[in-house]
């Protein structure tokens, strides 16, 4: 029994317990809505800023009937994600409120790995009907690009959140 509480203590103090728990991933939020301040509103596009994680913030826009955003390094570069081109032009809106960040903790900051965005899209600017997808950015050192678009389905949120946590290793989609 000793034996164990010692090697328990020499983990405790070396510090491997903790950073087997800052490893985990978990997920951070930014309300698009309410966390946002307008920074640009005029007739075919409105942009608005929003707090992030780690340093890094979004621009959430909408570009003549298509919603988009950009993800802002703590360096202030912008990388805008693309939407229009992932769906070919067809027309979109932001369906939640909410940006999902998949983050970790690295020697106790906050690190963003990924971001998750719902996208309505719609055919046609005239029928109301839109199809929920969820976009998966990678946020990496030398690259911010989408890696997965996942269509509804069963379990649509939890497949995402395993695209953005698998992001890192993947290509990007444009």
């Amino acid at each position: 029994m000793r034996s164990i509480l010692l090697v328990l203590a020499v983990f405790i103090m070396t510090g491997v317990f903790s950073a087997a728990a800052d490893a985990q991933l978990r997920s951070v939020y930014t309300d698009i809505y309410r966390s946002c301040k307008t920074i640009e509103n005029g007739n075919t596009t409105v942009i608005r800023r929003c707090g992030g994680v780690g340093g890094y913030t979004l621009l959430a826009g909408y570009y003549d009937e298509r919603f988009d955003i950009s993800i802002v390094t703590p360096a202030k570069k912008e990388f805008l994600q693309n939407y229009k081109g992932l769906i070919e032009g067809k027309f979109s809106d932001q369906q939640s409120a909410k940006a999902e960040w998949r983050v970790k903790m690295i020697k106790g900051k906050v690190v963003p790995l990924a971001l998750i965005v719902r996208l309505g899209v719609q055919d046609d600017s005239d029928v109301p009907k839109e199809t929920s997808t969820l976009v998966v950015s990678k946020i990496s050192g030398t690259n911010i690009c989408i890696t997965d678009k996942i269509l509804p389905g069963p379990n649509q949120n939890e497949l995402a959140r395993m695209a953005a946590d698998a992001s890192s290793t993947k290509p990007c989609l444009l």
